[in-house]
């Protein structure tokens, strides 16, 4: 797509009505549907990263990114990736305005999904991760203990999976530091800084002068 490299929100918008056209012309039962769904919401989550996205906006991508994974009951190949979509816009919609219905919903989602990568399918970590982030988010917003103590062990898991991750050192660094804001015991903070010491030197050097989006 032209507006991954040239960023212009003319092209988006033109995308996205293409995509709608698309999806109008491709009416239940079309057995394309599902993937006119899930390019219009694509598109729309393109768009909503590089401007601040309308609550119309993400309540379109979640109806679209339902529809799309009604066509993908269990055991479809792709139903797990279809829950983690739908869980990161719950989990978007929660960091932009704060219900705790949607990060509630998210950390279901994330779930699901995670039900279906068994230890032994590659990729596993990235759901792991996902669970953990959200019930850190939550964590972070109710200070409900147990969420901290699962998203440990959620990243704990994945660390295992990809221990050379900076990602993942990262990440349980961060939950790591949260659980000592509330409890105050040193071990945590000081596996946090060990995590971090660890993970610095895995990080890609990015050439001076580059700018790199947050993934």
């Amino acid at each position: 797509m032209r507006f991954k490299s040239r960023g212009n929100l003319e092209d988006i918008d033109r995308a996205i009505a293409m995509h709608r056209e698309a999806l109008a012309l491709r009416q239940p039962p079309h057995r394309d549907r599902d993937a006119s769904l899930n390019d219009l919401a694509a598109a729309l989550q393109m768009r909503a990263e590089v401007r601040m996205p309308s609550a119309s906006d993400l309540d379109e991508i979640i109806q679209l990114q339902r529809e799309a994974l009604s066509f993908r009951p269990a055991p479809h190949p792709d139903r797990g990736n279809g829950l983690s979509n739908l869980a990161n816009s719950f989990h978007c919609r929660f960091g932009l305005w704060g219900s705790g219905d949607d990060i509630d919903e998210a950390i279901e989602l994330y779930r699901q999904a995670l039900l279906l990568y068994p230890p032994s399918r590659p990729g596993r970590e990235s759901y792991l991760s996902n669970l953990a982030n959200a019930l850190q988010t939550r964590f972070d917003q109710r200070g409900h203990t147990p969420d901290i103590t699962e998203s440990i062990q959620l990243l704990r898991d994945a660390l295992v999976l990809v221990p050379t991750s900076p990602a993942a050192l990262t990440n349980l660094s961060i939950a790591l530091r949260s659980r000592f804001e509330q409890q105050r015991n040193p071990v945590d903070m000081d596996e946090s800084v060990q995590l971090l010491e660890r993970a610095l030197p895995l990080v890609p050097r990015t050439p001076r002068g580059s700018q790199r989006c947050p993934q």
